[in-house]
């Protein structure tokens, strides 16, 4: 669901020429290569890509008021309704300070994705800004690893084991440095095609071993998710029928049933499966999920006490007892670790209504964005790739938000815009300049997506 800009436009080839300069083909590979680095600076909470993105949101917008040029507003509905919840929740907040930063930050990256779509709309299969993703999450996993190399970790078993050095490259904590790497590793899936495969085999390689530095469990349950739904779509694509794939669904899981009952019933292989698990990455989700455990259960008690929401940014204002310290040191709370727990926590019944409304919404585009990517493409098989490398990420981030706080994450919001930017009505740059990403004109893309 969108909506249009309400300004009045002097044409479609006035528009797309408007913003089809090549400052904005140099923008868009350079908020890529920023992306890793989220130190604030001096102190704000302002980043060197927040700089870059504030001064193009500046142009884009005085572009867009002087062109006239129509533009979409992705997940209106939706957005608006968080919005609602969140302002709503302000009358409780203990932090009001935190909630308006939290609030200007959902802002800035709304307007900011409203702003990659309308640029990204016009380059075609956009292999640039995909292919700078790529680039940039390689070079991200192989900092991790010489990180990780660098204090001590120099072999499978120190990499798979579940303590050691959590690698976070030039990232605030490491799992975001995971969440960019899966971002990248899907982008990565969808260039089927248009790498070489060796190439794209050793990048996705790179990817994983680097997520496997970061020990952070939620992006490996996602990845495999994403990777599940990713493998599903492209069989399909390929001819295999629905019912065909739905029996060796039923059998792999009955496999997995009686292998558990065989465990639990007989001892077989129990021990060899114990010390797997306690000497691997496994053992980190007992952890991890009694840490999340406990920050949930005193969210929930929050939420009893404020029905319409504890206020934006506030799941981590305030002290906890000493017997329920959540951090090292301090008895500072932690936040809230979900993304679904945390807007229906801060943001009430109405936000978490509005976050599962715009991931209803972006799903039953992807769903249905096959014709479009075709389209766009000009070929069935990189179309077929393309959409499984977006409902692939789509499940990924769906799931990877069940544990972790990802909407915040620049590089999300990045995703999210080049996917409904590539999954909607086609309409490619007619600019004199001849670029390899635009490579159909108007009519026969206007024919094909008819």
């Amino acid at each position: 669901m969108t909506l249009a800009g309400t300004l009045r436009s002097p044409g479609k080839r006035a528009s797309a020429r408007a913003l089809d300069g090549r400052g904005w083909d140099a923008y868009l590979v350079a908020v890529v290569a920023l992306m890793p680095f989220v130190s604030g600076i001096g102190g704000t909470p302002l980043a060197w890509p927040d700089l870059l993105n504030l001064a193009a949101l500046a142009v884009f917008a005085a572009t867009v008021l002087v062109r006239r040029i129509r533009f979409e507003i992705p997940m209106l509905p939706a957005i608006l309704l968080a919005a609602i919840g969140s302002v709503l929740a302000v009358a409780d907040a203990e932090n009001v300070t935190a909630s308006a930063l939290a609030l200007a930050q959902d802002a800035y990256l709304y307007l900011w994705a409203i702003a990659l779509v309308a640029l990204l709309r016009g380059r075609g299969e956009m292999l640039a800004a995909r292919r700078a993703t790529v680039a940039v999450a390689v070079l991200v996993a192989l900092a991790c690893l010489g990180e990780s190399w660098r204090n001590g970790v120099h072999g499978l078993g120190s990499l798979l084991s579940p303590s050691g050095h959590r690698s976070s490259a030039s990232f605030g904590n490491a799992n975001m440095a995971a969440d960019f790497l899966l971002v990248g590793m899907f982008t990565l899936l969808g260039l089927e095609g248009r790498m070489p495969r060796l190439l794209a085999a050793g990048a996705f390689a790179l990817l994983v071993a680097g997520i496997l530095t970061t020990r952070s469990n939620g992006p490996l349950i996602a990845l495999a998710s994403g990777l599940l739904a990713w493998g599903l779509v492209r069989a399909r694509a390929r001819g295999i029928s629905a019912r065909r794939l739905a029996g060796t669904g039923a059998l792999a899981a009955a496999a997995l049933l009686l292998s558990g009952w065989l465990v639990g019933a007989t001892g077989l292989g129990g021990a060899w499966l114990g010390a797997i698990a306690e000497r691997t990455m496994f053992a980190r989700v007992e952890h991890s999920s009694e840490t999340r455990g406990r920050i949930w259960e005193r969210l929930e008690h929050r939420l009893a006490e404020h029905p319409l929401g504890i206020g934006p940014g506030n799941s981590s204002a305030g002290d906890v007892e000493i017997g329920e310290r959540e951090r090292k040191g301090t008895l500072h709370s932690k936040e809230a670790h979900s993304d679904y727990l945390g807007y229906t926590v801060e943001r009430g019944p109405l936000g978490v209504a509005g976050l599962l409304a715009g991931l209803a919404i972006l799903a039953v585009r992807l769903l249905r964005a096959r014709r479009a990517l075709d389209a766009r493409t000009g070929d069935p098989r990189r179309g077929a790739a393309m959409h499984a490398a977006c409902l692939g990420a789509f499940a990924a981030l769906a799931v990877q938000s069940t544990v972790i706080e990802q909407l915040h994450f620049r590089h999300v919001w990045w995703l999210v815009a080049w996917m409904w930017a590539a999954t909607g009505p086609v309409q490619v740059s007619t600019a004199p300049r001849t670029v390899p990403t635009r490579a159909r004109s108007d009519a026969a893309l206007e024919a094909a997506a008819a």
